[in-house]
């Protein structure tokens, strides 16, 4: 008897945190569905955390695919991320015997994130109606961030209608959720909120809320510390929404908040060699030296979607900003081909998604030919070329 699958319209995209490799993958990801048939305007929503979350803003604002490989190829990514200070100097303050030394070079972090989220707010002036991602406090509760406000879920389970309204500042939102502690500096909650007066919440929910930003047990030992301006993070720090107990890849968070089901939605995970040695070695070098409390942290995509899509970026790391244009073209180009190589087993199983098509070899050929073009690597699209000459090459 015939197998028949009955397959479910895809309604939402979530990609995982990861940095670059998180940018450059979902980027050729989505060009990959684009070329496969796929109409974004169609989708319900556009999301996910920390890296994953810069490329689904642009495509949630109306963006193409094309567009947004331009506007991540052409810059220098180091420029987006700044130093603070010398490298022995955060070092040094790392190892250092004093708690409060330790915990302010924590919290700062050695990379600044404000410019990351300025330029990305130029490209982007309102909010867009689709897009989600979420964040965390110091001590791992979440905030979800989308059209219709911010909504803060603490760790005991209360949940909290912050505002009504989506965020003012989306560099201020972007900018926390690529704050990784120990690495990237966090954002203060009044850069988002302002004078966080909740007036429409009750004294006492007002109490709790104010407490899970503020964070007083964990911050107390900055008042001490003349080196590091208190009232800067005298309301707490808000960081990478990838920390919570919805994991790297938030599918979690939209079952949960946009009542979403698994097979209406795509997940798009990229990773690689470096990725996953950076991420062992941080989170090795957190359990060495314990500074911030130990957050909800889970790496593993979990609660995939009916697509799945997992480039393999081996020779990229999640924080190697001095990127050449051949290290972007590669991973974009693991990206698309993961698409297609995901596209294609569903295929086979007889369960690829309606609207969705498996494009010929010549056209996806021609879609990465006209990648190179478009970032001007005359010397990538000649080996690009003399490969696809080989593979092509009758026996």
């Amino acid at each position: 008897m015939e197998h028949k699958h009955h397959a479910t319209a895809l309604k939402h995209l979530v990609s995982k945190a990861g940095g670059f490799v998180a940018i450059f993958g979902a980027i050729g990801v989505i060009l990959g569905l684009e070329r496969a048939g796929m109409i974004f305007a169609e989708l319900k929503s556009f999301g996910g955390a920390s890296g994953g979350a810069l490329v689904m803003i642009l495509l949630a604002a109306g963006k193409t695919p094309r567009e947004i490989f331009k506007i991540f190829l052409e810059p220098d990514m180091v420029d987006f991320l700044p130093t603070h200070n010398h490298l022995l100097t955060y070092i040094r303050r790392r190892f250092s015997r004093t708690q409060a030394v330790r915990l302010a070079n924590a919290l700062t972090g050695y990379f600044a994130s404000e410019k990351l989220g300025a330029f990305l707010q130029a490209k982007v002036s309102e909010w867009p109606s689709k897009f989600w991602t979420v964040l965390i406090t110091l001590l791992g509760d979440q905030l979800f961030c989308h059209e219709g406000g911010i909504v803060l879920l603490t760790r005991t389970g209360r949940r909290f209608q912050l505002t009504t309204s989506p965020p003012d500042s989306i560099a201020a939102i972007l900018s926390a959720a690529c704050g990784v502690p120990e690495l990237i500096e966090a954002t203060p909650p009044e850069r988002v909120f302002g004078d966080m007066s909740f007036l429409h919440l009750s004294e006492e929910e007002r109490r709790e809320v104010l407490a899970a930003f503020r964070c007083e047990a964990v911050l107390a030992a900055l008042r001490s510390y003349d080196g590091l301006d208190s009232s800067r993070w005298a309301n707490g720090a808000l960081m990478d929404g990838a920390f919570s107990s919805d994991g790297m890849c938030p599918m979690r968070t939209v079952l949960r908040e946009l009542s979403a089901r698994p097979d209406e939605v795509i997940a798009c995970a990229p990773t690689g060699v470096r990725f996953e040695v950076h991420l062992a070695s941080y989170r090795a070098l957190r359990k060495l030296l314990p500074v911030l409390p130990r957050l909800p942290y889970d790496a593993r995509l979990e609660n995939q979607g009916e697509l799945a899509i997992t480039p393999w970026v081996p020779r990229l790391g999640p924080l190697e900003a001095h990127l050449t244009l051949t290290q972007k073209l590669d991973a974009v180009f693991a990206g698309f081909e993961a698409t297609m190589r995901t596209l294609g087993r569903l295929q086979c199983l007889g369960q690829l998604p309606p609207g969705l098509r498996i494009p010929s070899e010549m056209e996806q050929f021609g879609t990465l030919i006209e990648l190179v073009e478009l970032s001007g690597d005359v010397a990538y699209g000649r080996r690009f070329r003399e490969r696809a000459d080989r593979r092509h090459k009758p026996a």
